[in-house]
């Protein structure tokens, strides 16, 4: 999609512009991405991914609205920057189906925002985070469950 890869390379771009202004005053952490996910959702949650050494690799965020959800993946650390596979879906097993949506590819920085609409009444929502190292090795490939009344 040309808007998101548009927006994508503005928030990278500002990131990098914010970080170098930062770099001159001080040690710096790694900016990370915004969200994207529009304001007004009724609970969010964070996960904390690690690397098999123990340092924070990603976080993976989950933003609750009354009838969607939206999620983003960022990565932090060595792996911010780095050019990798990154996934991020979204899953709704509503009474009445399943729907899905998924952003996989390679990105230096995050993956997402993605937004799965009309999940009113959903029982399940599943959302699947995953990142690969440079090498191609999994970093983490994992599920977490929203719901399941």
């Amino acid at each position: 999609m040309t808007v998101g890869r548009k927006l994508r390379s503005a928030v990278a771009a500002t990131a990098v512009l914010a970080g170098t202004l930062v770099a001159g005053v001080g040690a710096a952490a790694p900016a990370s991405a915004a969200s994207g996910c529009p304001s007004g959702y009724n609970t969010s949650q964070a996960y904390d991914f690690y690397d098999g050494s123990g340092s924070l690799a990603a976080i993976g965020n989950v933003y609750d609205y009354p009838n969607r959800v939206c999620t983003t993946l960022t990565a932090q650390g060595r792996y911010y920057g780095m050019y990798k596979w990154m996934s991020d879906g979204i899953t709704a097993v509503p009474g009445y189906g399943t729907d899905s949506i998924w952003d996989n590819n390679y990105y230096r920085y995050y993956a997402g925002p993605i937004q799965l609409s009309d999940v009113y009444g959903a029982i399940c929502k599943d959302f699947h985070f995953g990142m690969q190292d440079s090498n191609g090795n999994w970093v983490f490939n994992t599920d977490r469950t929203l719901g399941c009344d």
